[in-house]
């Protein structure tokens, strides 16, 4: 193996100087800054990204309580609705409840004052059927009739006392 013929040792040394010193040239002038520069971009980018994500968390935070206080508004808001609502149907009930029980009692005193004037007639239509009735029977009965009249008040007495 030629490598490890030490005649040869001093050139290869000196292509190793040579070739580590362009090297470490080309790195420290070119490569090094270049990396520098990328990194220090890089480490600003994350510094720009976690102020404004830090941002965007307080608008988030402050949005989401807004949020919050508006629904609490909300439903403040809903609940009175519906306490004003249950009023105004209460209301309306008992008013239309007095309205109803005004209407029944007027037409129960309809319907009594149709019944009292029904039990009216027919007393008088039943005052009359006895009065001809009696009329007839104590024609025939005595064999002369009696007197409208006294047949009339006789049958009238017996009928308010039996009503």
């Amino acid at each position: 193996m030629p490598q490890f013929d030490p005649t040869y040792f001093a050139s290869q040394l000196f292509w190793l100087a040579v070739t580590f010193g362009l090297l470490y040239w080309l790195l420290n002038k070119i490569a090094i800054p270049h990396l520098s520069q990328v990194i220090g971009e890089r480490q600003e980018r994350i510094t720009e990204d976690l102020e404004q994500a830090e941002k965007l968390r307080a608008e988030a935070e402050e949005a989401m309580q807004a949020y919050e206080e508006a629904l609490a508004g909300a439903r403040k808001e809903a609940s009175e609705l519906l306490a004003k609502a249950k009023a105004d149907i209460a209301a309306t009930t008992t008013e239309r409840q007095s309205a109803f029980a005004a209407d029944i009692a007027k037409k129960i005193a309809e319907s009594e004052a149709a019944i009292a004037a029904a039990k009216e007639a027919a007393k008088d239509d039943l005052i009359d059927i006895a009065t001809g009735a009696t009329e007839a029977l104590t024609g025939k009965l005595l064999g002369k009739p009696a007197t409208a009249a006294e047949i009339k008040s006789s049958v009238a007495t017996a009928v308010k006392e039996v009503v």
